[in-house]
């Protein structure tokens, strides 16, 4: 990952219609910071897919929404803690 951006991924299932519903919303929002100058790119983990990475970042619902970016020679993540529209 670029080291440089802050990166916005979310965690789905591929049924959920939260996740369909709620992607358009959060793909609007990471343009918008991207317009305006942030360093932001945006990226997507099928948790069902991917169980490994659900499990590393303990995911317990779709979607989770987590935060990332380099600080001090690593990465850290939050999750992003708000409404989903």
């Amino acid at each position: 990952m670029d080291t440089e951006s802050i990166w916005v991924i979310a965690f789905y299932v591929p049924w959920c219609e939260h996740t369909e519903a709620f992607a358009p919303k959060l793909e609007a929002a990471v343009k918008d910071l991207q317009a305006k100058g942030y360093s932001v790119k945006m990226g997507a983990v099928d948790v069902e897919a991917n169980r490994e990475l659900g499990w590393k970042y303990q995911v317990d619902s779709s979607p989770t929404t987590k935060i990332f970016f380099y600080t001090d020679g690593e990465w850290t993540d939050t999750n992003y803690v708000g409404e989903n529209d």
